[in-house]
Protein backbone atom coordinates (compact mmCIF):
# COMPACT_ATOMS: atom_id res chain seq x y z
CA UNK A 1 0.00 0.00 0.00
CA UNK A 2 1.17 3.66 -0.97
CA UNK A 3 2.36 5.81 1.92
CA UNK A 4 0.64 9.77 2.17
CA UNK A 5 3.89 10.89 0.50
CA UNK A 6 3.63 8.89 -2.26
CA UNK A 7 0.04 9.63 -2.78
CA UNK A 8 0.74 13.26 -2.59
CA UNK A 9 3.54 13.20 -5.46
CA UNK A 10 1.24 11.07 -7.83
CA UNK A 11 -1.67 13.25 -6.92
CA UNK A 12 0.55 16.09 -7.92
CA UNK A 13 2.18 14.51 -10.84
CA UNK A 14 -1.52 14.26 -11.86
CA UNK A 15 -2.54 18.08 -11.24
CA UNK A 16 0.68 18.78 -13.22
CA UNK A 17 0.09 16.74 -16.29
CA UNK A 18 -3.42 18.51 -16.63
CA UNK A 19 -2.59 21.79 -16.22
CA UNK A 20 -0.66 22.18 -19.92
CA UNK A 21 -4.04 20.82 -21.28
CA UNK A 22 -6.32 23.22 -19.86
CA UNK A 23 -4.09 26.40 -20.46
CA UNK A 24 -3.72 25.33 -23.81
CA UNK A 25 -7.47 25.08 -23.99
CA UNK A 26 -8.02 28.91 -22.63
CA UNK A 27 -5.52 30.25 -24.83
CA UNK A 28 -7.27 28.70 -27.86
CA UNK A 29 -10.46 29.78 -26.59
CA UNK A 30 -9.24 33.50 -26.84
CA UNK A 31 -7.54 33.06 -29.70
CA UNK A 32 -10.96 31.90 -31.47
CA UNK A 33 -12.39 35.04 -29.54
CA UNK A 34 -9.97 37.62 -30.84
CA UNK A 35 -10.67 36.13 -34.48
CA UNK A 36 -14.28 35.37 -34.42
CA UNK A 37 -15.70 37.62 -31.93
CA UNK A 38 -17.50 35.35 -29.93
CA UNK A 39 -16.97 32.25 -27.75
CA UNK A 40 -15.75 29.13 -29.38
CA UNK A 41 -18.85 25.92 -29.85
CA UNK A 42 -18.78 23.94 -27.24
CA UNK A 43 -18.60 20.93 -29.38
CA UNK A 44 -18.91 21.56 -33.13
CA UNK A 45 -19.80 17.55 -33.66
CA UNK A 46 -22.54 16.22 -32.18
CA UNK A 47 -21.06 12.79 -30.51
CA UNK A 48 -21.03 10.47 -33.54
CA UNK A 49 -21.79 12.87 -35.97
CA UNK A 50 -20.29 11.97 -39.43
CA UNK A 51 -20.39 13.83 -42.48
CA UNK A 52 -22.35 11.58 -45.50
CA UNK A 53 -20.46 11.24 -48.63
CA UNK A 54 -20.78 14.05 -50.89
CA UNK A 55 -21.64 13.93 -54.49
CA UNK A 56 -20.54 17.28 -56.92
CA UNK A 57 -23.90 18.60 -58.37
CA UNK A 58 -24.21 19.38 -62.06
CA UNK A 59 -22.38 22.33 -63.22
CA UNK A 60 -24.42 25.67 -62.66
CA UNK A 61 -26.15 26.91 -65.37
CA UNK A 62 -25.46 30.79 -64.07
CA UNK A 63 -28.83 31.64 -66.30
CA UNK A 64 -31.05 29.45 -63.76
CA UNK A 65 -28.84 30.88 -60.34
CA UNK A 66 -31.23 33.00 -57.81
CA UNK A 67 -29.48 36.22 -57.12
CA UNK A 68 -28.81 36.30 -53.65
CA UNK A 69 -28.81 39.59 -51.82
CA UNK A 70 -26.39 39.14 -49.64
CA UNK A 71 -24.80 41.75 -46.87
CA UNK A 72 -21.46 42.00 -48.14
CA UNK A 73 -20.13 45.70 -46.77
CA UNK A 74 -17.84 47.28 -48.95
CA UNK A 75 -17.03 44.16 -51.15
CA UNK A 76 -18.86 44.78 -54.36
CA UNK A 77 -19.48 41.19 -56.08
CA UNK A 78 -22.90 39.77 -56.44
CA UNK A 79 -23.85 36.36 -55.45
CA UNK A 80 -26.31 33.80 -57.04
CA UNK A 81 -26.97 30.39 -55.79
CA UNK A 82 -27.90 27.78 -57.59
CA UNK A 83 -31.14 26.04 -56.52
CA UNK A 84 -30.88 22.77 -59.00
CA UNK A 85 -28.18 22.31 -56.19
CA UNK A 86 -29.28 23.19 -52.87
CA UNK A 87 -29.61 20.49 -50.32
CA UNK A 88 -29.84 19.52 -47.01
CA UNK A 89 -28.24 16.38 -45.99
CA UNK A 90 -28.81 13.32 -43.41
CA UNK A 91 -25.99 14.68 -42.16
CA UNK A 92 -27.41 18.25 -41.19
CA UNK A 93 -25.16 19.85 -43.70
CA UNK A 94 -26.51 22.45 -46.59
CA UNK A 95 -25.25 22.11 -49.76
CA UNK A 96 -25.10 24.24 -52.34
CA UNK A 97 -23.32 26.25 -55.13
CA UNK A 98 -22.52 29.29 -55.43
CA UNK A 99 -21.49 31.66 -58.14
CA UNK A 100 -19.86 34.93 -57.17
CA UNK A 101 -19.37 37.62 -59.67
CA UNK A 102 -16.89 40.86 -59.80
CA UNK A 103 -17.57 44.00 -61.05
CA UNK A 104 -15.88 42.97 -64.12
CA UNK A 105 -18.19 40.04 -64.19
CA UNK A 106 -15.67 37.57 -63.71
CA UNK A 107 -17.36 34.11 -61.99
CA UNK A 108 -16.19 32.50 -59.63
CA UNK A 109 -18.15 28.93 -58.92
CA UNK A 110 -18.00 26.57 -55.45
CA UNK A 111 -19.77 23.75 -54.47
CA UNK A 112 -19.71 24.18 -50.37
CA UNK A 113 -21.60 23.28 -47.13
CA UNK A 114 -22.55 24.91 -44.32
CA UNK A 115 -23.03 23.35 -40.62
CA UNK A 116 -25.59 25.50 -39.20
CA UNK A 117 -25.48 24.70 -35.61
CA UNK A 118 -21.29 24.23 -35.57
CA UNK A 119 -21.21 27.62 -37.76
CA UNK A 120 -18.42 26.26 -39.92
CA UNK A 121 -18.46 25.90 -43.95
CA UNK A 122 -16.63 23.68 -45.97
CA UNK A 123 -15.44 23.82 -49.90
CA UNK A 124 -15.71 20.84 -51.58
CA UNK A 125 -15.03 21.79 -55.27
CA UNK A 126 -14.78 24.89 -57.29
CA UNK A 127 -15.85 25.26 -60.98
CA UNK A 128 -12.79 25.73 -64.09
CA UNK A 129 -13.32 26.07 -67.63
CA UNK A 130 -17.43 24.65 -66.90
CA UNK A 131 -16.05 21.57 -64.81
CA UNK A 132 -15.85 20.66 -61.23
CA UNK A 133 -12.42 20.69 -59.68
CA UNK A 134 -12.00 19.23 -56.20
CA UNK A 135 -10.00 20.53 -53.58
CA UNK A 136 -6.95 18.58 -52.57
CA UNK A 137 -7.94 19.76 -49.16
CA UNK A 138 -11.08 20.36 -48.15
CA UNK A 139 -12.02 20.31 -44.18
CA UNK A 140 -14.49 22.51 -42.02
CA UNK A 141 -14.19 26.37 -40.83
CA UNK A 142 -15.33 28.33 -38.87
CA UNK A 143 -17.60 31.20 -40.29
CA UNK A 144 -15.75 34.52 -39.43
CA UNK A 145 -18.54 37.09 -38.53
CA UNK A 146 -15.60 39.97 -39.53
CA UNK A 147 -13.72 39.22 -42.46
CA UNK A 148 -16.27 36.71 -44.24
CA UNK A 149 -19.21 38.48 -45.01
CA UNK A 150 -20.17 36.27 -47.28
CA UNK A 151 -20.58 32.69 -45.31
CA UNK A 152 -21.79 35.35 -42.36
CA UNK A 153 -24.71 36.38 -44.68
CA UNK A 154 -25.65 33.04 -45.48
CA UNK A 155 -25.85 31.58 -42.77
CA UNK A 156 -27.05 34.68 -40.26
CA UNK A 157 -29.29 35.95 -43.68
CA UNK A 158 -30.47 32.56 -45.17
CA UNK A 159 -29.75 29.45 -44.60
CA UNK A 160 -29.90 28.92 -40.43
CA UNK A 161 -31.31 28.00 -38.85
CA UNK A 162 -32.84 25.33 -40.25
CA UNK A 163 -36.25 24.87 -41.28
CA UNK A 164 -38.50 22.08 -39.61
CA UNK A 165 -40.47 20.81 -42.56
CA UNK A 166 -39.66 21.19 -46.47
CA UNK A 167 -36.72 22.33 -45.98
CA UNK A 168 -34.85 22.80 -49.96
CA UNK A 169 -38.38 24.82 -50.54
CA UNK A 170 -38.01 26.93 -47.73
CA UNK A 171 -34.39 27.50 -48.20
CA UNK A 172 -35.29 28.89 -51.44
CA UNK A 173 -38.19 31.26 -50.73
CA UNK A 174 -35.56 32.84 -47.98
CA UNK A 175 -32.77 32.81 -50.77
CA UNK A 176 -35.35 34.62 -52.69
CA UNK A 177 -36.18 37.38 -50.59
CA UNK A 178 -34.56 40.60 -50.25
CA UNK A 179 -32.28 40.51 -47.39
CA UNK A 180 -33.84 42.53 -44.42
CA UNK A 181 -30.23 44.36 -43.53
CA UNK A 182 -29.64 45.28 -47.01
CA UNK A 183 -33.73 46.29 -48.05
CA UNK A 184 -34.54 49.78 -47.99
CA UNK A 185 -37.80 49.94 -49.84
CA UNK A 186 -40.07 50.18 -47.35
CA UNK A 187 -38.49 53.35 -45.86
CA UNK A 188 -38.99 56.62 -46.99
Amino acid sequence: MANDTQIRTLLLLLLLTCLPGTAAASRANDEYFELYGEERPRTPDAPGWQETDVKLPPYPDAGRAIAVDLDLGRLSYRAFVDPRSLSVGEDGVVRYTLLLRSPGGVVNVFFEGIRCGGGQYRRYAYGIDGRWKRYATSRWRYIRREGDPVHSSLTGDFLCPLPDRNRVGRLLDRLRRPNPKTDFSDQE
